[in-house]
């Protein structure tokens, strides 16, 4: 529903249905020199199932759970350089998203996202990955730019439910903790953090007070301050591996 009111266009009130999920938005194009958009969106209880069809990352996986989102977007469409301003609530409440083929894939994904302008907070956030529980927050301090800041912890990971390789089937970490960053530049996704683990086992050697620094490449991974108690000594390393 659009009109016109001398410089503007104005959206009324409207609705978008997607699957089986509607949207409502409003809005106004301001042709003044900057071009301003503004849009409002709403979202009530929408329902993921059928999303997978939809959106192609998602053509895999088995989705369904429930989204709210309530909405505001200002954009300067003169110019490209155009400063983007995002404000209001997304929720994410039991989303699911598994492997059609193997069934692998979360579960139970609750989080609250709240957008503050040029920024954005993750709150309140979990997931089951398999048998273990994970708990996480995480902010992005400018949406402009690919960094997120995460803090994510497990009251015990096991390493099967994160892969496949049969490596990894009697290995499990308890007590995870983790803090660092996640960010995306021109090589891919890049990981830098800290971990920590009160006791686990690996290869099927139980270690105790695991702890370290590790970054994460699409060519490598290493780390450094490695140090960890197991058979009867104490280890510390550093290293890297391709």
């Amino acid at each position: 529903n659009l009109r016109n009111q001398k410089n503007r266009l104005v959206l009324e009130a409207s609705s978008l249905t997607l699957q089986n999920t509607k949207f409502t938005f409003s809005g106004l194009l301001d042709e003044s020199p900057e071009r301003r958009l503004t849009l409002h969106l709403r979202l009530d209880r929408g329902n993921l199932s059928g999303w997978d069809g939809l959106l192609t990352p998602l053509s895999s996986y088995q989705t369904r759970g429930t989204l709210n989102a309530d909405l505001s977007v200002t954009k300067a469409l003169g110019s490209p350089e155009g400063e983007l301003d995002l404000r209001g609530v997304l929720s994410l409440v039991g989303v699911q998203a598994k492997e059609k083929n193997s069934g692998r894939g979360i579960d139970q994904l609750n989080s609250k996202i709240s957008f503050l302008g040029k920024q954005a907070r993750i709150e309140r956030s979990s997931l089951r990955l398999g048998s273990s529980t994970l708990a996480f927050e995480a902010t992005v301090p400018e949406l402009a730019r690919p960094v997120v800041q995460y803090s994510l912890w497990s009251p015990k990971l096991n390493l099967a439910d994160a892969t496949s390789r049969p490596a990894y089937r009697t290995a499990w970490m308890k007590e995870l903790r983790s803090t660092g960053a996640l960010q995306h530049g021109q090589g891919g996704m890049t990981l830098r953090g800290n971990f920590s683990s009160s006791e686990g086992s690996a290869q099927e050697i139980p270690y105790r007070n695991l702890t370290g620094e590790i970054l994460w490449t699409p060519g490598g991974t290493s780390f450094k301050g490695l140090s960890f108690r197991a058979l009867g000594g104490t280890f510390r390393a550093d290293g890297a591996w391709e």
